[in-house]
């Protein structure tokens, strides 16, 4: 850790999907001791007892699972952060509602819980409820009033963190500064920065925040995510875009991590890096050093290859470097030198995907492997589809075979699943078009 590392380094289990086990749980709090994260999130969108049946207190079975978790959190170094989202339904003006509210929190402190989020996202722009129509002039203003119940009822050693409905956008909204003139300076406020998912986090934005809401922001940042528009894609890339010196004008960074746990180590690893020290951090190192750690007996050749095929993603939305580069040499090649050597050139590179892919799919099948399987499935017909070019191509029928490349690229379409970028489906597109132009001609 350096002089330069994040105050808050965290994980949020904040997806919407199925949510992580029990056993994931305390599997991922180890993971996150041993790669410098000091807060875990609890805020799977997908359980009831959060979100859409929140006042509902714990009891029996699950209410012993969520106090071990606080325990072996503790027992890490990890600060156990609870997060309700009582929006959908809550009532802002009802006192019932914010008896139940304050109610589920002090059950929770109860087991050891000192810090707590209110979520108040995704839901509503607007006021619901007739009695909160009467009583508040706007959203927020309802917003604020009970945020300020909730901090005046907590007790002086907790904290409170709050993700706002508008939870991003311009650093210097309006809605920034009322919060900011509205609560008090120790409650946290999450943003996502200017976007939902965000390319870049930079410096002056985060300056620009820290003025406007009178507090540095708290980095919700939803990489490496993948749910919603974003299932089809596998997000085990580097963390990236974050500005090196992001950490003189901010609280922390919480990366929100993927439905699949074994496979967002590949990211989280990164992003654990980077929060420890964002001055030195280098991301493809970083990659490297995360897949060496987390390949076990999978073939880590082969996983890097996946990892290099899987880097489309809101930091990264361009294709598979590798890949991409491999098709764009072929290509002018292919029009404008040596066929055959370019061709040839391609082939290596197919096959060395190929032999990857069969790796994976034939080798130890690791939890990593079973969750990232529909992509290695995926990754293999990709291979397929690019050795199926270049032995075209060597065979000189490339000109002539519009319907072959078509049939590749509808099988790696219904498969559903994002792997080699747009560069492959571009490809195999722009050569099939090509083929029945000549045809035709």
């Amino acid at each position: 850790m350096t002089a330069a590392a994040f105050a808050v380094r965290g994980v949020i289990e904040g997806f919407y999907g199925r949510p992580w086990s029990h056993d994931q749980r305390l599997d991922m709090l180890e993971f996150m001791a041993a790669h410098g994260f000091n807060a875990y999130f609890y805020a799977p969108k997908d359980d009831p007892a959060l979100r859409e049946d929140w006042p509902r207190p714990y009891s029996g079975r699950q209410r012993e699972r969520l106090a071990d978790l606080v325990r072996h959190a503790r027992s890490r170094g990890i600060g156990f952060v609870y997060c309700l989202s009582p929006g959908l339904s809550l009532c802002y003006s009802s006192a019932a509602d914010l008896r139940d509210l304050t109610d589920k929190l002090d059950s929770v402190a109860r087991l050891g819980v000192r810090d707590f989020a209110l979520l108040l996202d995704d839901i509503p722009d607007f006021l619901s409820h007739a009695a909160d129509l009467a009583a508040f002039e706007d959203r927020l203003e309802a917003q604020l009033a009970l945020l300020g119940a909730v901090w005046a009822h907590l007790s002086p050693d907790a904290s409170l963190t709050v993700c706002p409905t508008a939870y991003w956008g311009p650093p210097d909204a309006p809605e920034w500064r009322r919060l900011g003139s509205g609560l008090d300076p120790r409650v946290d406020l999450f943003w996502t920065g200017r976007a939902v998912c965000s390319q870049t986090l930079d410096l002056d934005d985060a300056a620009a925040f820290t003025r406007a809401a009178k507090r540095p922001p708290l980095y919700w940042d939803n990489y490496p995510v993948n749910d919603a528009a974003m299932a089809g894609e596998l997000h085990i890339g580097p963390y990236q875009g974050r500005d090196r010196r992001l950490y003189r004008f901010s609280r922390g960074i919480v990366a929100n991590a993927m439905e699949y746990p074994q496979a967002s180590k590949l990211a989280l690893a990164t992003v654990g890096e980077y929060l420890a020290d964002p001055e030195g951090y280098q991301p493809e190192a970083a990659a490297r050093r995360a897949v060496a750690e987390l390949a076990g007996p999978v073939d880590q050749a082969a996983l890097w290859r996946l990892n290099q095929a899987c880097r489309w993603s809101c930091l990264s939305p361009g294709a598979a470097p590798e890949t991409a580069e491999a098709l764009e040499r072929f290509r002018f090649g292919y029009r404008c030198g040596d066929r055959r050597a370019a061709a040839t050139a391609l082939a290596a590179h197919a096959a060395a995907l190929v032999e990857a892919a069969e790796a994976l799919a034939t080798g130890p099948q690791t939890d990593l492997l079973v969750e990232a399987r529909p992509w290695v499935e995926a990754f293999g017909l990709g291979a397929q589809a690019l050795r199926a070019i270049a032995q075209l191509a060597l065979a000189g029928r490339l000109d002539e075979s519009a319907e072959e490349l078509s049939a590749h690229r509808r099988a790696l379409a219904e498969r559903g699943r994002r792997v080699f970028g747009d560069a492959l489906d571009a490809a195999l597109a722009e050569l099939a078009d090509s083929s029945r132009r000549r045809r035709s001609a």
